[in-house]
């Protein structure tokens, strides 16, 4: 879990910059005027946000199913391994 957590971590902090970066542009485009222009430019901007929020939240979940997928498989492991020094010790005595 913990080779797993130190793999995925530049992942969560590059997720953590591009959150921080999505409020400071969320920021701007609401600080824009209201002309036509910056209402096309507004919406365009707004809609790209909503791309980047979208892929953002994927990858986040994505990090978060490998971390759950690999505490599950090491839970696994630990299982087989008891299992297999059981069935060891019956073999041998």
């Amino acid at each position: 879990m913990a080779e797993l957590a130190a793999e995925l971590r530049p992942y969560e902090e590059r997720a953590t910059k591009a959150e921080e970066r999505l409020a400071k542009l969320e920021a701007m485009v609401g600080s824009l005027g209201s002309s036509a222009l910056v209402s096309a430019e507004k919406a365009a901007l707004a809609a790209s946000l909503e791309a980047v929020k979208a892929a953002l939240v994927g990858a986040r979940t994505h990090v978060q199913q490998a971390v759950q997928d690999s505490t599950q498989a090491q839970s696994q492991v630990a299982q087989l391994s008891e299992e297999n020094a059981r069935l060891k010790y019956r073999v041998l005595h």
